[in-house]
């Protein structure tokens, strides 16, 4: 009986101890609230670096109010730049290389020749995204590009109809120019000689021979006479025209020849070795400043005939 009496007490204490420490103590009880998502919309800019909006307070207003405002017509064009309607930055073409090759295997094909596959007609014609020719449609022959340098040195020689397709761009026919658009840069100059008269030419020649000097402009040597060997075999060269060259003047020279009172000879019409030699003493061409106006109706007075010449 007394162990059952001391076992309530004891529990009665331990009741009034907790009832005791429940009162005095603050006990804080935090209720987890759940998380609240805020969007924060961006701040709206009327312009970017391509384009700005029209009516920038309308777009201001639609858009944050009405989520498809830009599938309208009216808005997507008054607000091109909220919605999203600016023409971007075009990237630069490069017109060299802007079009397809017509052969499949043009890159491989350079890599393994390397720099002078691009340099063969043909390769600039069929390749030519990958040899950068898509802007050269039209352009001299790198097969001829000898004659065609030559050839911007004397213009006359685009009057041969096979220099003119060897050196469309030289002789202006990938611009379409005629014969005389493209002698118009051309000077209109003439050679020294050319300021002789016909009797001074015939005394300086006479002279020349009596001098046992060579004609000048005789004794190159050509593919009839490639050597001096076949130069002199040839009694007109040897005799005449090449003294100097061939050593054929046993006599040794004489003394020049001077005409006195003279009768100055009627002037004779040019030739056409006239014509190409001197063409501003000619009239083949007329100065106009640093251009020039030439005469084209005659080839042969322009260029030498060389079907003829092979005659």
């Amino acid at each position: 009986m007394m162990k059952f009496v001391v076992g309530s007490l004891v529990v009665c204490a331990l009741c009034a101890l907790a009832v005791w420490r429940s009162r005095t103590m603050e006990v804080r009880v935090v209720r987890q609230l759940p998380a609240v998502l805020t969007v924060v919309e961006p701040p709206y800019a009327p312009c970017s670096d391509s384009c700005c909006d029209d009516s920038p307070s309308f777009c201001r207003a639609v858009i944050a109010t009405m989520p498809d405002a830009c599938s309208y017509e009216s808005t997507k064009s008054r607000c091109a730049n909220s919605c999203g309607g600016c023409i971007k930055e075009l990237k630069p073409v490069n017109e060299a290389t802007d079009c397809e090759d017509e052969w499949t295997g043009c890159q491989r094909m350079q890599k393994a020749i390397g720099r002078t596959f691009c340099e063969i007609d043909t390769h600039r014609k069929k390749c030519r995204s990958t040899c950068g020719t898509c802007d050269k449609l039209c352009e001299d022959s790198r097969l001829h590009i000898g004659l065609c340098s030559q050839t911007r040195k004397d213009l006359r020689k685009c009057a041969n109809a096979k220099t003119r397709e060897r050196c469309p761009g030289t002789c202006g026919v990938c611009d379409g120019k005629s014969l005389a658009a493209v002698l118009s840069r051309q000077t209109c100059t003439d050679t020294p000689e050319c300021a002789k008269s016909d009797d001074e030419i015939a005394t300086d020649t006479l002279n020349r021979y009596r001098a046992c000097l060579d004609i000048e402009g005789s004794c190159r040597f050509t593919h009839a006479r490639p050597n001096h060997t076949a130069l002199c075999a040839d009694r007109n060269y040897r005799d005449v025209l090449c003294r100097a060259t061939c050593g054929s003047c046993p006599d040794g020279p004489r003394e020049p020849v001077v005409l006195l009172d003279e009768v100055p000879s009627r002037p004779r019409p040019c030739s056409d070795v006239d014509a190409r030699t001197c063409p501003r003493k000619c009239g083949v061409c007329k100065a106009r400043g640093s251009r020039a106006d030439w005469d084209v109706s005659d080839v042969d007075r322009l260029i030498p005939n060389l079907d003829r010449l092979r005659r």
